[in-house]
């Protein structure tokens, strides 16, 4: 692996971020907007054996984007003063 590997995999995974949170500040204030958050993840590139308690041990190989998720919980619901305009609460059934 190079050298230059690992630095740049967290340097990734730092733009990945900031990538979310700047949509999340893009969008602040669009009706219906559900914001993201960005879990990561170590990428384990070799394993060296297994410690005397038998845990494996390992030589990380850097990071990387575990998952994105976003947050579907309901927001709050303003009155447009349009008859026509409606929102949904909870899974949006009719019953």
């Amino acid at each position: 692996m190079s050298s230059f590997a690992i630095p740049l995999s967290g340097l990734q995974a730092s733009s990945d971020a900031l990538n979310v949170i700047s949509n999340n500040l893009a969008n602040l204030n669009t009706d219906g907007f559900k914001d993201q958050t960005l879990s990561f993840g170590d990428v384990f590139s070799q394993l060296q054996g297994i410690s005397g308690n038998g845990d494996p041990i390992q030589i990380g190989g850097g990071v990387q984007v575990g998952s994105t998720v976003s947050n579907f919980s309901d927001g709050g619901v303003d009155s447009t003063g349009v008859a026509a305009n409606m929102a949904l609460q909870g899974n949006g059934s009719l019953w």
